[in-house]
Order: C-alpha cells, then structure tokens, then sequence
C-alpha cells in the first residue's frame, strides 16, 4: 500500500497509520510526508499485525514542524523505518518504541537529516524485549555541511526481561558541520531493576505486579495516543503483567 500526505500551507494535521492484520499476513506500506513552512503534523505509526511478517518505510519533507510516535508490537518478524528530512529552522520531535513478546523478531529504524540551518530534532528510543524476543531499534541524527547552527539529541533506552530475551538500542551521531548548537546522544540497557522491585514490594505489592507496573512506567508517554495506550497495556496483561 502507498500512502501520500500533504499538509496544507498554514495548516495543522493528526494523522495515524495503523497496521493491524491478521495472524500469518504479510502487510507492507510506503508513506510519503510532506510538511511546508508554516504548518505541523502530528504523524503516528502503530504496527501490531499479529504474528506476521511486516513492513513499512515513511519518508518525510518537513519545512514546518513534525511531532511522530512509532508504535512497533506483534509481529514474527517486523521491520519499521522511518526518514526525516529537515529543511531550515524545520522541527521535529519523534519518540520510536517496540515491544518483542514471545518469539518475535522486531526491528525499528527512525532517522533525522538536517539538511537546512537552524534544524532541531529531538529523538526517543525505546525497546522492551521479552521471552525470547529480539529487538533492535536505531536511530541516526545527521546534521549536514550545510546545516549550521542546528541541534540534535537522540536517547536510546532498552529494558530486557527474562533470560532468552535479547534487545539491542543504537542512537547514533553524524555531525558533518563544526558549527552546531547541540548535538548528544545517550543509550543504556538493562534488566527489571532488581532493588526497584524490592522497594514496591515492601509497598505491598507482589513481584509480578511491580514488575508490570515498572514495564508499563517504562514503555508509556505522555503523548500517546489512545490506540497506542490500549496496545501497550492489552500486551502487557496478555504477558501476564
């Protein structure tokens, strides 16, 4: 399936692709965004296509302001990406999540390239790796030759639970100007916080329900939309959280 948007000068847009097939499909997308000067898209993917094997890349042109949630869940082997542009004094904030449950294979790409000056994008990454998941989510912020005076940041977190379970959390730098307001990037990974669930525990809370609520503290944000809020705690009672 292709996809094509164009937000209109001036304008503001909420648009949500949303990927829910059934069991042992193979749906696959490409998506075009385009953001003038002056107008701003909030843009969310959710990809939740039960145990199938899927695909979808976005490519956008932004001009104005573009805020983005990357939602990835489900899949016997899933792979999103997803490709920024900025042009001058352009804005975009995009925070990318996966949750491997089961056996699955999840891999989530998001990329920014600051092309125009006075670019800012700001970047989460989340990964949550379960039974004997494997996930990988990367990033890569790229602040061009030409594009002076720009700021970057991309973070890069990964929870793992249990002991099949493998994640992998990349955000990385490319700086290509010596002339740059901010650009840092940061990535951890670890296990469910051991003495954290000894503190819930004493607040009377049993092990399997502080684990749950340490997932779901994890994996949430503000700025979620519904759809995503519903995936994320449908599959974490589903994993018995």
């Amino acid at each position: 399936m292709s996809v094509e948007v164009k937000v209109p000068e001036g304008d503001n847009a909420d648009v949500i692709y949303y990927s829910d097939s059934l069991e042992g499909g193979m749906p696959s997308s490409v998506i075009s965004l385009e953001v003038p000067r002056g107008s701003s898209l909030s843009f969310s993917i959710v990809n939740s296509s039960r145990e199938s094997y899927a695909f979808t890349y976005t490519k956008a042109k932004v001009e104005g302001e573009i805020n983005s949630s990357i939602f990835s869940v489900g899949q016997s082997l899933g792979h999103t990406e997803y490709h920024v542009n900025l042009e001058e004094e352009a804005v975009a904030n995009f925070n990318a999540k996966t949750l491997g449950i089961s056996s699955n294979r999840v891999n989530v790409l998001a990329n920014v390239n600051h092309v125009g000056k006075k670019s800012v994008s700001n970047g989460i990454l989340k990964a949550i790796a379960s039974g004997s998941s494997y996930t990988v989510i990367r990033g890569d912020a790229v602040i061009g030759e030409s594009a002076i005076d720009s700021s970057t940041t991309i973070l890069g977190k990964a929870l793992i639970i249990g002991e099949d379970a493998k994640a992998v959390v990349a955000p990385m730098l490319e700086v290509k100007t010596g002339k740059i307001i901010t650009a840092k990037h940061s990535a951890s990974a670890s296990k469910v916080s051991e003495d954290l669930i000894f503190y819930l525990e004493n607040r009377g809370l049993d092990k399997r329900t502080a684990e749950g609520l340490v997932i779901r503290g994890f994996l949430t944000d503000d700025n979620d939309n519904q759809i995503i809020r519903t995936l994320v705690e449908e599959t974490i009672t589903k994993m018995g959280y």
